[in-house]
């Protein structure tokens, strides 16, 4: 998407418009106003997003051409009939959220932040703890506002993953990532999180034996599963 001759589809870092029914792309949402103000380096990187009503609420993960840098996710509101954007919510310190989960009211989002990813001198990948955590918002029609936030640190010393799902609507479940030592071998497992809304009490419910094993959750609430 660096090529000056490229078509909005063909560049990316936008969002595609599909009537299933032709099936046929019928438009494209550019999301370059949502990167105001930041580098013109640094992409949108969509990454989910979940649909209420006549609003599409997007998650962005900026990121440089080759992801080794990047700058604050945020989220994006957009209005579905005009396919416009109604309103840029930047999440303050966090990077790489990549994880969007809606609750079973729809009043509120979850998102989950890994931060950014560096490689050491080992060549491990190392998340910037300081970068991650997990944030609850508000949600409406004009966009979307910050509740409640939980550090990484205050999850464990883990970043989170990419996945989140509410298993009610004061629980959330969430993955967080482990960490591979130089031999290769975990020194940290994956997990399997529950996380109480209002008390922010944690209960750990899987602790595999490995290290970027686990991947997406998803919570049917009213069925009173999740699966991992």
């Amino acid at each position: 998407h660096l090529e000056p001759g490229l078509g909005a589809v063909e560049k990316g870092s936008n969002v595609v418009i599909v009537d299933p029914a032709a099936p046929a792309i019928t438009g494209v949402v550019d999301l370059a106003p949502a990167m105001v103000g930041e580098d013109p380096r640094f992409y949108p990187r969509p990454t989910r997003g979940v649909l209420v009503g006549k609003r599409l609420y997007l998650l962005l993960a900026p990121s440089d051409q080759f992801f080794k840098e990047s700058v604050v996710s945020r989220v994006v509101t957009l209005d579905t009939d005009t396919d416009s954007i109604v309103s840029t919510t930047p999440l303050a310190g966090l990077h790489n959220c990549t994880g969007l989960a809606l609750s079973p009211s729809g009043g509120q989002l979850a998102v989950t932040c890994s931060g950014t990813f560096h490689v050491n001198a080992a060549g491990q990948r190392i998340a910037d703890l300081g970068e991650a955590g997990v944030v609850l918002l508000t949600r409406s029609d004009e966009g979307v506002a910050e509740a409640k936030r939980w550090s990484a640190e205050a999850l464990g010393g883990a970043p989170p993953g990419f996945s989140a799902s509410f298993a009610s609507e004061g629980r959330l479940v969430f993955t967080t990532f482990g960490e591979l030592g130089d031999d290769g071998k975990p020194v940290r497992n994956d997990a399997f999180l529950s996380l109480d809304l209002t008390t922010g009490e944690q209960q750990l419910l899987l602790h595999p034996a490995a290290a970027f094993a686990l991947w997406e959750t998803r919570c049917t609430p009213a069925c009173g599963a999740c699966s991992v």
